[in-house]
């Protein structure tokens, strides 16, 4: 599995809300409620209309929406609330053709946060909570919410039995970074794809730390490598103890 990309959509049309995943259920996605949306110029960004200076740029329109989740024993409710955004697309229609300014929606909330990626069931709570945590920072702040799967790494290889901490040459004990960290733990990893998965986790730790911007990509990227880790760890473990079960002598009565 992968983050689908198409539809997280950092600015979109009023009349086009992206299919987002529901934070709840699983098949489920959020769709607007009709009558919801509600969108409003302040009398502060309507005043300046009357500017000698005044641009479209300038307004500062405020907009939310409640969202459900369609499938019908979840209908998990989402509120989305934000503010909008000018951009120039082009149009090609009976009457025109050309190059126009167009005002979109750019959220800036989204509770309950939908997922990047499903969060496999036997994931540690506390590893879950950094990811949910991502998932809410996805909407103001990439560079934070790749912090938060940084944060989520450290936390899995505490789970894992990883040292924070190792002896130096002098006797004295020293801090472990994140690639140290993964590189004990990648030395207990079985088959190819979990070694590789686990040093892709590096792309994560020197993500945002520099100070410099992270891109949606970039976010999207660090979340799909995570995602495969996490299913590895979890996910196998647990396919492997149902299959372990089945052997069993009560598997088969």
């Amino acid at each position: 599995m992968s983050v689908n990309r198409s539809v997280w959509k950092t600015l979109f049309d009023q009349n086009s809300f992206p299919g987002l995943p529901c934070p709840t259920c699983a098949p489920g996605k959020l769709k607007l409620i009709q009558g919801s949306f509600c969108l409003e110029e302040p009398p502060f960004s309507a005043a300046a209309h009357s500017h000698d200076d005044w641009d479209p740029s300038w307004i500062a329109s405020r907009f939310s929406a409640r969202l459900r989740c369609d499938e019908a024993d979840c209908g998990e409710l989402v509120v989305m609330a934000g503010d909008t955004e000018l951009v120039t697309v082009h149009v090609d229609e009976d009457h025109y053709s050309g190059w126009v300014e167009d005002e979109v929606l750019r959220p800036r909330a989204v509770f309950p946060a939908p997922p990047l990626f499903r969060i496999p069931e036997r994931t540690p709570h506390l590893v879950g909570e950094q990811l949910r945590l991502a998932f809410q920072l996805f909407w103001t702040d990439f560079s934070s919410a790749v912090g938060r799967l940084r944060t989520a790494v450290e936390l899995l290889l505490d789970d894992q039995k990883v040292p924070r901490e190792k002896l130096t040459s002098s006797g004295k004990t020293a801090r472990m970074d994140l690639a140290e960290r993964i590189d004990v733990y990648a030395g207990t990893a079985s088959g190819a794809d979990a070694k590789d998965a686990l040093h892709g986790l590096r792309y994560i730790g020197n993500l945002g730390t520099h100070g410099g911007a992270v891109s949606k990509e970039a976010l999207f990227d660090a979340a799909d490598v995570l995602e495969d880790v996490l299913l590895g760890v979890y996910e196998k473990r647990s396919i492997k103890a149902k299959v372990n079960n089945l052997k069993s002598p009560k598997g088969h009565q």
